[in-house]
């Protein structure tokens, strides 16, 4: 099976606080770097980029509307973590190794 692809589909979602007034209490959140569809060889690594400009609150990546959690090391998902910084807003998903079951859509 090995060699084989799948795809990885990926939703973007991002989520703005305002403040009472109606008005921006602070710069705008938003993407510098969205995820996109892939496609990923089984065995191989795969990474579901996402970069956010002036983070507001947790970041956490969903599986099939499934929480996957809000540190870097997943737990419970030993193949999953969050890679990059949060100085850089970078919360790329990284998945290795990419495994039939991950066919999936993320968010």
């Amino acid at each position: 099976i090995m060699g084989r692809s799948l795809s990885l589909t990926v939703v973007v979602l991002i989520i703005g606080w305002l403040s009472p007034g109606g008005r921006s209490a602070a710069p705008r959140q938003q993407f510098a770097t969205q995820p996109s569809h892939q496609t990923a060889v089984l065995g191989s690594t795969a990474v579901l980029p996402c970069r956010v400009i002036n983070r507001r609150g947790l970041v956490q990546w969903t599986r099939d509307g499934f929480g996957l959690g809000t540190i870097r090391l997943l737990e419970g998902f030993d193949r999953y973590s969050m890679i990059g910084s949060d100085e850089e807003g970078d919360f790329s998903l990284r998945i290795s190794p990419v495994m039939l079951e991950d066919d999936s859509q993320y968010q």
